[in-house]
């Protein structure tokens, strides 16, 4: 009707529905993206693909993993075997009938508080391309960097980018399936959004993908022979320590402290505190004289150096989960002068 008022185009709503759905383009490579709800444990696939922050242990997934094999991956990492170094890329084959997978697979992401868009696409493509030359055709994986802080849209985005580059400038050989699961039913909701939305993008536009969702078996019961193998102890929170900066007048500098929580998801907090190195010295000093550093001292002697040198919110982080964790301290050289074994909160 010419007379009638003009309308606007109604706006697009992301649903979904029980029949995959195909996302294509013009000279694309094939591939199937597979979101799977359930524990990585229980995937179908060649390979399983586990992120490693530099220092330290693996946990979540791989702890999940580290129990259906009798403690292998345990034993791995304090041989020094998984570095974490970000961008090496570390395959071991499974051999075990409770994990379906042919290989598992440990991308180095470097140390959890570097972790940012760059060094998630870097890690992505190094897998990608360290799986095609392998002449791996389907791989799964979990939303790495997400332990680290990242969020949900960021790591999708940023993974994906990422695998896409990787099989992209790889001739000889191509990838057709990534699962990307997920075991906590919001995150794996919002993934599914995340993935919908980017796949309207020019990201795709090289790729004929197909979307398909997937719920996961429950994993199996480990047998007490297997439960046994595995070394037992309390969680572990990982503290890193480091100078960012030199003299900031009147003698003080600012050290940062990054905090890696076993909190349900590892969560990463990182503040930074300004330490007067003069009174830092002073504190540090006492420990030469014995009538200010004893067995009866050193209560007040920790509780002092950590107003000194740990943030409140860190501190405080710490406090709460001081009776149930132990605590891994890893510092640069100016903070290796801080005795942080004596540190009361």
């Amino acid at each position: 009707d010419p007379t009638s008022t003009p309308t606007s185009p109604p706006s697009l709503e992301i649903g979904w529905s029980a029949e995959p759905v195909v996302v294509g383009r013009r000279r694309q490579n094939r591939l199937e993206i597979r979101l799977a709800y359930g524990s990585i444990t229980q995937v179908d696939s060649e390979a399983i693909v586990l992120g490693v922050f530099r220092d330290v242990a693996p946990s979540g997934a791989a702890s999940a993993i580290d129990r259906q094999m009798g403690g292998t991956i345990r034993e791995l990492s304090d041989r020094r075997m998984l570095a974490g170094n970000m961008g090496d890329v570390f395959i071991m084959p499974v051999g075990n009938r409770l994990i379906p997978a042919d290989l598992l697979v440990f991308a180095g992401m470097g140390r959890f508080d570097d972790v940012n868009d760059d060094v998630l696409k870097l890690v992505a493509e190094n897998i990608a391309r360290t799986l095609v030359h392998a002449q791996v055709d389907d791989f799964a994986t979990l939303l790495l960097g997400s332990a680290s802080g990242t969020d949900v849209r960021s790591s999708m985005s940023n993974l994906i980018e990422g695998f896409f580059r990787g099989i992209r400038d790889t001739d000889h050989h191509r990838i057709r399936g990534i699962t990307i699961c997920e075991i906590d039913r919001s995150r794996y909701n919002q993934m599914r959004t995340e993935l919908l939305q980017l796949a309207a993008t020019s990201l795709f536009d090289r790729f004929e993908v197909t979307i398909e969702e997937v719920e996961l078996p429950a994993p199996p019961d480990v047998s007490p022979a297997d439960r046994a193998q595995v070394p037992a102890g309390p969680e572990t929170a990982y503290l890193y320590v480091r100078k960012v900066s030199q003299r900031l007048g009147e003698g003080r500098s600012a050290y940062q402290s990054s905090l890696l929580t076993p909190d349900g998801r590892s969560t990463v907090m990182s503040e930074t505190q300004l330490v007067d190195e003069n009174e830092l010295a002073k504190h540090l000093g006492l420990i030469n004289d014995e009538d200010a550093f004893n067995a009866a001292t050193l209560k007040s002697f920790g509780s002092q150096l950590a107003k000194l040198v740990l943030p409140d919110g860190v501190a405080k982080a710490l406090k709460d989960i001081a009776d149930r964790c132990a605590v891994v301290v890893i510092h640069d050289s100016a903070a290796s002068k801080i005795p942080w074994e004596t540190l009361h909160l």
